[in-house]
């Protein structure tokens, strides 16, 4: 657990301003389910794809099954979060 404490992960200022106009323009047209896929796409490609040399540095040599089911279920839930924002609820 002191990893993901003294890890530190750097987001690009691009990324978050592509990540506030998507939304934003998202949510004037009226698209709330699209605006909440870009949110859940990019927290997890910030999670789990852009600092991934350095959260799992550490944890590799340690316990490389945990990391590589951490990735897994990380695109699990962004498969399930697609689907439950697709199915209409009218």
């Amino acid at each position: 657990m002191d990893v993901l404490f003294s890890t530190e992960i750097s987001v690009n200022l691009f990324q978050i301003m592509a990540l506030l106009v998507l939304s934003t323009v998202a949510l004037l047209y009226g698209l709330t389910r699209l605006a909440l896929f870009i949110n859940y796409a990019f927290i997890l490609y910030w999670g789990y794809l852009s600092n991934f040399d350095k959260v799992y540095d550490t944890q590799i040599q340690a316990l490389p099954s945990f990391s590589g089911a951490y990735v897994f279920f990380g695109f699990m839930i962004i498969l399930l979060a697609s689907f439950a924002l697709l199915v209409n609820n009218d």
